[in-house]
């Protein structure tokens, strides 16, 4: 489902808004203090606290990974020609991979130019094993509902088991047992796994997190269990009392500079939604209705503060054919929306046709004053309306490209705005 890869645009939400992400060597930190059973690491800063690393671990293979808030580590490139930011090395190279991370920035698909800073490494002792599965738990605070999923990572044998979860009524332990055996770990590491799975899930509640994502965990032949990798990511809205946790998130690395969740997609319906549920929801009925979403825009609560921000990121992409406006004003009023909204796109000289979503107090007089303001309204009583109209008409502008054909599309509000209306628009000087 398309929720499932906007969940993975960590990167896009910082302080003040919905999601913040540590670093992998926090986020074990994190869990050593709650008792679960980590691969031995130290994170360090220079070549030399790198080596003296690999004195302490012990051993002849070490693993030493780009510590960088973007994803896909093992296919992005250092400013400096490095390939990879997580690479197995002898105990003598570690040093000098440490080096080539350090100080440089790292290029992914996600991050893109000029890429992301480089400040510490991880270093940590390859462990041998006899299977490696993945974790992740996934959960909304609005609802109290998520899922815990395991699987593992197996291209020619893929197994997954979802453990579905009520927040207030707990995990289930036999569904983790159940689902961990169904996995093939071997009987004597299933207390061991249930155990951290367990304690992982205490501190996903204690922490009020959003989302972790544990890769790898590792069994080795005794019967021992690791996480050796970790991407955890917390509600901000809970800064009052996480104090602990707000403080390990580096907003120096941040890729983004908007006062909102943005993320680029590849599709041709732009939209625009305020909170995280609703603009996820949108870009899923786009999607199930046979559309590409643009992009992902969440602008919150103070949505009319950004709005023009946003609507200006929609107009620079040349792809979008159609904008869909999902949004509730149940405080601010309809009304006052439709007002800004038309300076805006006067002020933008909008031209994108829009199909638009409204729930508030005065929603018929606010359609009325967009329907006469001279721009390209479709308006719709549900999101699954929205997302069809969204959909048909950015197809119709697809094809219309095509031969070179502009087309226009007028508002299918069944009467035209009233008089009153009229004079909110263009109010009569005395």
């Amino acid at each position: 489902m398309l929720s499932s890869l906007l969940w993975k645009a960590a990167r896009i939400v910082r302080l003040g808004h919905r999601e913040l992400t540590v670093h992998e060597y926090q986020g074990i930190e994190l869990m050593k203090k709650f008792g679960i059973s980590v691969a031995p690491s130290y994170a360090v800063s220079s070549s030399v606290q790198a080596g003296k690393a690999a004195k302490k671990l012990g051993g002849d293979q070490f693993v030493v990974k780009a510590q960088v808030q973007t994803r896909d580590r093992k296919r992005g490139t250092f400013t400096n020609g490095l390939q990879g930011g997580v690479h197995c090395v002898s105990a003598d190279d570690v040093g000098n991979f440490a080096a080539c991370m350090l100080e440089e920035s790292f290029i992914t698909e996600e991050a893109g130019l000029p890429g992301v800073p480089c400040n510490k490494v991880l270093v940590s002792k390859k462990l041998e094993f006899i299977k490696e599965i993945y974790c992740s738990m996934e959960f909304s605070r609005e609802t109290a509902q998520g899922n815990l999923s395991l699987n593992n990572q197996c291209k020619e044998n893929f197994i997954e088991r979802v453990v579905n979860v009520d927040i207030k009524k707990g995990i289930n332990k036999l569904a983790v047992k159940e689902a961990v055996s169904d996995l093939g770990l071997p009987v004597d590491t299933f207390p061991e796994a249930v155990r951290n799975i367990m304690l992982l899930y205490n501190m996903f509640l204690d922490t009020d997190a959003i989302r972790f994502e544990i890769s790898p965990i590792l069994v080795n032949e005794k019967g021992q269990v690791y996480f050796a990798g970790a991407r955890l990511s917390f509600d901000d809205h809970a800064a009052y009392r996480q104090h602990g946790v707000m403080e390990l998130f580096d907003q120096s690395e941040l890729p983004t500079k908007y006062n909102f969740a943005f993320e680029k997609l590849n599709g041709t319906i732009g939209c625009i939604a305020n909170g995280a549920g609703s603009a996820m929801a949108t870009c899923d009925c786009v999607h199930l209705h046979g559309g590409t979403s643009a992009n992902f825009i969440d602008i919150g609560n103070s949505c009319l503060l950004d709005l023009e921000e946003a609507l200006g990121l929609v107009q620079q992409d040349p792809k979008v054919n159609c904008l869909l406006i999902n949004l509730s004003f149940f405080e601010v009023g309809c009304t006052a929306f439709a007002q800004i909204l038309t300076k805006i796109l006067s002020k933008l000289r909008w031209k994108i046709p829009i199909v638009l979503r409204l729930q508030g107090p005065d929603v018929n007089i606010a359609q009325a004053m967009l329907a006469g303001s001279g721009f390209q309204f479709l308006f719709a009583d549900s999101l699954d309306t929205a997302a069809n109209q969204a959909t048909k008409v950015s197809d119709i502008v697809e094809s219309a490209r095509t031969i070179n054909t502009m087309v226009t599309f007028t508002h299918n509000l069944q009467t035209t705005p009233s008089s009153a209306v009229q004079d909110i628009l263009h109010p009569i000087s005395s």
